[in-house]
């Protein structure tokens, strides 16, 4: 019998969302020209755990900042070479990231004192190529593990709707069991680090605890969604919302104005191949 794959968070989040809008992103790699505020906020947010990383392994904090912003700035180079318009220059975007600054005070803040830290951007991908930001004893001697977010800018009244779309995000369900399959024990235990530039800075380690009853409800619905997405016979469903909380689906003309048409795609959209890091 065929071993079922397993597939990331982010894959499947996206899979369950829309199966066209992922085909269109992961299968394609479709990109829209114009660059979304989704596309620099997750190039941001990636730099900005990287530089934690750093961090974590006891590097210093302009080594830090230096791997910070030049894979920030790689990445927005990648989709500029490949046709991705930004509306102002790179140099930029990376300087109002607030990267250079927040990493410091990161540093300073130490969220993870206390922690016997165990894994630092551990790839799991024998568990969906998840990749655990940080993993090991928190300072109850409790095994867990943490995921760092970054946010540019984050008012006082978006803080706890954002802690709970993450706490009960597919991610922050994914982890602790991929965590568990790891280190062959079990985890239960999941913290959201939220640091926030703007307007002011903060830095946030939130824990959540995942009941087992919970995690077991989980697997069994990853599995099936799991298996329908390894299917090739499956359907690709139009999802019932085509609206979230940066507004219109991206991809939303190439559904509606262009009718799925490769050709017409073409005049907003453009393929990116996924860059690979050289760190």
């Amino acid at each position: 019998m065929t071993e079922l794959p397993i597939y990331s968070p982010s894959h499947t989040d996206i899979w369950d969302r829309c199966a066209i809008l992922s085909y269109l992103e992961r299968d394609l790699h479709l990109v829209p020209k114009q660059a979304t505020k989704k596309l620099v906020g997750g190039s941001a947010g990636t730099a900005f755990h990287l530089g934690a990383s750093v961090l974590h392994k006891g590097g210093t904090v302009a080594e830090a900042v230096a791997l910070a912003k030049g894979e920030f700035h790689a990445d927005l180079t990648h989709y500029a070479e490949h046709g991705v318009s930004f509306e102002t220059s790179i140099e930029q975007i990376v300087d109002a990231s607030g990267i250079a600054d927040t990493l410091p005070k990161y540093a300073l803040a130490d969220p993870f004192k206390g922690w016997a830290i165990q894994d630092i951007e551990q790839q799991l991908p024998e568990q969906g190529r998840c990749i655990i930001d940080l993993g090991g004893l928190d300072s109850d001697g409790i095994l867990s593990v943490a995921d760092v977010k970054y946010k540019r800018e984050l008012k006082d009244y978006y803080i706890q709707g954002t802690i709970d779309e993450y706490t009960t995000s597919w991610q922050f369900l994914h982890y602790p069991w991929a965590y568990s399959e790891y280190k062959k024990q079990p985890c239960y235990r999941m913290y959201l680090c939220l640091v926030v530039y703007q307007p002011k800075f903060s830095v946030r380690l939130i824990p959540h605890e995942v009941h087992p009853d919970v995690q077991s409800i989980w697997l069994a619905s990853a599995k099936a969604k799991w298996k329908r997405m390894a299917n090739p016979d499956t359907q690709l469903e139009m999802s019932s919302r085509h609206k979230d909380s940066f507004g219109l689906c991206s991809f939303y003309r190439a559904c509606f104005d262009y009718q799925l048409d490769e050709g017409l795609i073409a005049h907003d959209y453009v393929k990116v191949p996924r860059r690979i890091s050289t760190i």
